[in-house]
């Protein structure tokens, strides 16, 4: 990782087809990427992934104690999807993870930081988009992105319950 700021840009139109699959997969968090053209820093096009949690945690409840209602997992296709999408010279390019919580509110969890870090350090150069689902929907978003000097994931932007981005990252 870099450790530059992450910038995106994130249409209505693809918060809201996040959104949707937020709410399909709702009590289970689901989980994703927000992809973009090799320039600029907008995302055009949302690619679900399949959270594996259930299957992981029944191979293995000891060391993936939580099931699919409050964690994710990508499955093997979907995490070599994201690392070709990160390499140099890729023509699509993930610019943003996502996943749901349910019930709980769209802050940057303890598990989201250990989940997004590696010795401490973002693993990735993207932002982290949580969502805030609940039993009728989907109630707005948080971005998150690394801070180098507070060497933390801070929020760079929220998101209202019609996807529009709020100039002021407030809502949690």
């Amino acid at each position: 990782m870099s450790g530059r700021h992450v910038e995106v840009e994130i249409p209505a139109t693809v918060m809201l087809a996040a959104y949707a699959h937020a709410a399909e997969s709702y009590p289970e968090e689901c989980c994703g990427l927000m992809l973009g053209g090799p320039e600029g820093i907008t995302v055009d096009e949302l690619l679900r992934c399949e959270n594996r949690q259930n299957q992981m945690h029944a191979l293995d409840p000891v060391t993936f104690k939580r099931d699919a209602r409050t964690a994710y997992f990508f499955g093997p296709s979907d995490a070599q999807l994201l690392d070709k999408s990160l390499r140099k010279g890729a023509q699509r390019v993930t610019r943003v993870i996502y996943h749901s919580h349910c019930d709980v509110g769209a802050y940057f969890s303890a598990s989201d930081r250990l989940a997004a870090t590696m010795d401490g350090e973002p693993m990735y150069d993207v932002a982290y988009l949580v969502l805030d689902a609940v039993i009728n929907g989907v109630m707005g978003g948080m971005l998150y992105a690394w801070n180098a000097t507070r060497h933390d994931f801070l929020p760079i932007a929220s998101f209202g319950p019609q996807g529009h981005r709020v100039n002021v990252p407030t809502y949690i």
